[in-house]
């Protein structure tokens, strides 16, 4: 749990810029209790611890116009104002925050401007400090003491002229308790759970399709492989009836190979006696012809013959 441990305050409201002028409030615990006569500075405490943990000007004021010290009361054309604020905490350790803010009298109007913050924290023996030029002051702020900026703004530190903000109209009194109980960022973030959830199931959906598209696939694939070992088992079957063939067709292959030879021989014979038939023929055509034209019929024997021819041959 985070505590206050005490303020220093200079140059802020009635609180003089001097060194001199500076004011250091030490919070005590359980409980600190602050008493004065009006216009003694009660109220300037609330708003400087306002202002040290959660960077808020006081309501009464334009942009700080009046927050800080009036230059029109010093010599000068400008006040500047510091509050350091020392408090451990929500771990116990002990930090401190340093704000500084620069009253410049214009020519017309009142200018206010902050010139540094830093945040310092104490560990092991050692500050160690962090810039405004570095970080969000006012963040660190509220990450360090556990406490959010609504619930500083309208219920610790509540200025006494916004007090009565309770009694406002409904939808200011709404805004805030929001802002106090984070309703805020628990309707964003219930917004976004929506959104993710609706993504989701949007997602889901087609992951559901492209599952049920893809169980048919499984399903057709399993019946295509059925299928598949099923004809590769048939046409094991057809290959071994095949060979069967096969092998009782080899036997009748090599008889075919002998009759074809045989016909094939046949053939050539029956051509050759064809032949042999017209040669007779024509020699039996022939020889009636040479009949024909003999004149003189020899009536001896060959033997005869060849010696009639030859005796023909001598003469």
């Amino acid at each position: 749990m985070s505590s206050l441990e005490k303020i220093a305050i200079q140059g802020i409201r009635s609180f003089g810029p001097e060194d001199k002028d500076k004011k250091v409030i030490t919070f005590f615990h359980p409980l600190t209790l602050i008493l004065g006569d009006n216009g003694c500075g009660k109220t300037t405490i609330i708003e400087a611890l306002k202002y040290a943990t959660a960077g808020e000007y006081p309501a009464n004021t334009l942009k700080g116009q009046g927050f800080v010290h009036d230059p029109r009361l010093t010599a000068g054309s400008e006040v500047r104002g510091q509050i350091k604020l020392q408090f451990r905490d929500v771990k116990g350790e002990l930090m401190a925050v340093h704000k500084t803010l620069l009253a410049t009298q214009k020519l017309k109007n009142l200018q206010t401007n902050s010139l540094d913050q830093v945040v310092s924290r104490f560990k092991d023996g050692n500050w160690s400090s962090i810039s405004g030029r570095c970080a969000d002051i006012d963040s660190e702020m509220f990450y360090s003491m556990g406490v959010s900026k609504a619930v500083l703004s309208n219920v610790l530190l509540c200025h006494q002229e916004e007090s009565n903000w309770p009694l406002d109209i409904g939808s200011v009194v709404k805004e805030r308790f929001d802002a106090i109980f984070g309703a805020v960022k628990y309707n964003k973030c219930l917004e976004h759970v929506k959104k993710i959830r609706k993504s989701y199931n949007d997602e889901l959906k087609v992951l559901k399709a492209d599952l049920h598209h893809l169980n048919q696939y499984k399903t057709e694939a399993g019946q295509k492989r059925t299928r598949l070992s099923e004809t590769e088992i048939r046409m094991f079957e057809c290959n071994q009836k095949i060979e069967t063939f096969l092998s009782k067709l080899k036997p009748i292959e090599e008889k075919l190979r002998d009759l074809a030879s045989k016909e094939d021989q046949i053939g050539q014979m029956h051509t050759d006696c064809e032949t042999q038939k017209t040669k007779l023929a024509s020699v039996r055509s022939t020889i009636k012809e040479y009949k024909n034209a003999i004149q003189y019929e020899f009536k001896g024997s060959l033997d005869e013959l060849i010696e009639a021819i030859q005796n023909f041959q001598d003469e």
